[in-house]
């Protein structure tokens, strides 16, 4: 995720004015409850394969280049285009 976008989705999702440095506290806390929620509402539509699927708690990987190699995973992606950034979410099985 852009780190506009992120800031954006801060502000929006916590009440009150924030300072610059109060968004960037912020910011990794937003995203997981925006992934918490994101889960939740997955879960509705792919409940009746529980047996194949194993929640866990998400997890937010952040850096400039990220790589993941395995050759056991299945990664799923999308990807958002908004007009404050980019955002990719995925999922690994």
């Amino acid at each position: 995720m852009e780190e506009c976008l992120a800031k954006e989705l801060t502000k929006r999702f916590v009440f009150g004015d924030l300072k610059e440095d109060e968004i960037k506290e912020y910011i990794n806390d937003t995203l997981a409850e925006i992934a918490n929620i994101i889960l939740g509402n997955s879960i509705k539509t792919i409940s009746n394969q529980q047996e194949s699927i194993s929640i866990e708690t998400p997890t937010i990987i952040s850096s400039n280049d990220n790589l993941i190699e395995d050759s056991k995973l299945e990664i799923l992606t999308y990807h958002f285009e908004t007009e404050k950034g980019s955002l990719s979410i995925n999922f690994v099985s």
